[in-house]
């Protein structure tokens, strides 16, 4: 007990005691004890909840297990206290307690039972009675009458060892710790490939099928585990993939291509713009043209449609049926209309695909992040055994000649080589893989040749598969754009482009 209890139970001995005063004091007195009673006697069953609640953290991986054993256990052993204390006691409940520590016989709890007289021959017995529990209480000692019970032997030590055992639990050292710091960073890996994401998205047209798929697939990873995240990332980058395509790069160098070339030298009948607008253009005055100048139309469509052929069959199919109805003369403005609608047509596909293709990559890149984080610290460098562990590369290097009949000279060479590189979905050894990637071609020597043509005339350019090559009248350069992309392995992705005045090269 406390000193400021002990004197309190001393100023009472000392003072006038009364029996109301006395069960007053013996009142606080109990509910001392239910409280010291209470923590010798079940504190040990708080402690050993928490050590429990601790010691299953080393065979299971959860999550502050420590904090919440050692919560749990003081929050059992304060519950506990604020009940006893709290706990209502009667005053006839004191009393009897008060006369069993004094061995009085019941004059606390008679004096209480007949405080009021009920007639007049009652009055000399409950006089009789106060006096007797005056005497008591004025010699009575609460401390003495009412004194601490030591509990079990087995208590007191479940009291004293269940508090280390909790602690030392605490602190020894954990198996589970690692699984517990790999958890935090694989959740840590998934808030931060949905922030990628959302930057991805930002980029993305938000009309586009794309953004919507994107949108719609960080909204399911913010709400799934990690291990579900990567299969919805490992779905939507196929999806996505297979929207793109596979030769989305040699389709994009030959759409900008086709409108490079008529921007640098225009159409008969146009004034400028994109490749769509010019045909539209042509289309609307190829009927007042000149024979000369529909010759001359002709002859640049046909050109301009064999520039198409591997990257836009589509485009270059409407131009070449262009260029035969204005040749012919027949059908030759709606022929052009509709190789300028294929262009458009071409130039969305294009930008659709695009888009597919950025999502895709940004999926790829985000599955292979997580992927990593999951495999935990011994896996990180992953072997092509595993789905999406390898990447894909190529290497290309080409060059070519042209030269044509003509009064000009003039023959050019260009080589160039690009790498790229993408993860495969799907597993290595078998099934579709893609990737992307892009590089710039060297630089192209110029070079001397010869032949003879009449002015007005393409001359013929060197062979080999062409995915775009400018008009080949133009200016000597040696310099042409190179794109590179990452697909099936062994694939290559090199291109180089070079054109003279009078002969182009092209090579892929």
């Amino acid at each position: 007990m406390s000193r400021r209890w002990e004197r309190q139970d001393e100023f009472v001995r000392e003072t006038a005691m009364t029996p109301e005063r006395l069960i007053a004091v013996a009142r606080q007195r109990i509910r001392r004890l239910r409280v010291a009673t209470t923590i010798l006697t079940w504190g040990w069953l708080a402690f050993a909840i928490g050590a429990l609640v601790v010691l299953s953290g080393r065979w299971l991986p959860w999550a502050a297990t420590e904090t919440v054993g050692i919560a749990l256990a003081v929050v059992l052993l304060i519950a506990g206290i604020v009940w006893a204390f709290t706990r209502p006691v009667s005053d006839l409940e004191v009393a009897r307690a008060t006369d069993s520590g004094l061995a009085s016989h019941d004059a606390l709890s008679a004096y209480l039972e007949f405080a009021e007289p009920r007639n007049e021959l009652q009055t000399p017995l409950v006089d009789r009675i106060g006096e007797r529990a005056k005497q008591v209480a004025q010699s009575a000692d609460v401390k003495t009458a009412l004194p601490l019970r030591r509990p079990s032997r087995w208590r007191l030590a479940g009291l004293a060892v269940m508090p280390v055992v909790m602690f030392g639990a605490l602190w020894a050292p954990n198996p589970q710790d690692s699984r517990r710091e790999h958890a935090q960073q694989v959740e840590s890996a998934k808030d931060r490939i949905v922030k990628e994401l959302k930057e991805q998205l930002k980029e993305l047209d938000p009309k586009s099928e794309a953004a919507q798929k994107l949108s719609a697939l960080i909204d399911r990873i913010e709400a799934a585990t990690p291990e579900e995240a990567l299969g919805l990332l490992a779905a939507a980058e196929a999806e996505l993939a297979l929207k793109a395509g596979n030769n989305l790069e040699s389709t994009r160098a030959a759409t900008a291509g086709l409108d490079a070339s008529v921007e640098a030298r225009p159409l008969p009948g146009s004034n400028g713009g994109d490749a769509a607008t010019q045909l539209d253009a042509a289309a609307n005055s190829v009927d007042s043209m000149t024979p000369e100048e529909r010759s001359e139309l002709a002859e640049r469509l046909e050109a301009l449609a064999s520039t198409q052929t591997a990257g836009a069959p589509e485009v270059a199919d409407a131009l070449s049926k262009a260029a035969e109805a204005v040749e012919s003369g027949s059908g030759a403005a709606q022929a052009l209309s509709a190789a300028a609608a294929a262009q458009r047509t071409q130039e969305s596909s294009v930008g659709e695909r695009g888009e597919a293709a950025a999502a895709a990559a940004a999926a790829s890149a985000a599955r292979s992040s997580l992927s990593e984080s999951m495999s935990g610290p011994s896996n990180k460098a992953g072997d092509g055994s595993k789905p999406g562990s390898q990447s894909a590369q190529g290497q290309g290097q080409g060059q070519g000649q042209g030269q044509g009949q003509g009064q000009g000279q003039g023959q050019g060479q260009g080589q160039g080589q690009g790498q790229g590189g993408g993860n495969p979905s799907g597993t290595v050894g078998g099934g579709p893989r893609s990737g992307g990637g892009s590089g710039q071609g060297g630089l192209g020597q110029p070079g001397s040749g010869n032949g003879a043509a009449r002015p007005g005339q393409e001359g013929p350019g060197g062979s080999g598969e062409s995915v775009f090559a400018p008009d080949p009248r133009g200016k000597v350069t040696g310099e042409g754009p190179m794109t590179g992309s990452g697909g099936d392995l062994g694939e290559t992705v090199g291109k180089g482009d070079t054109s003279t005045q009078v002969g182009s090269s092209r090579t892929s």
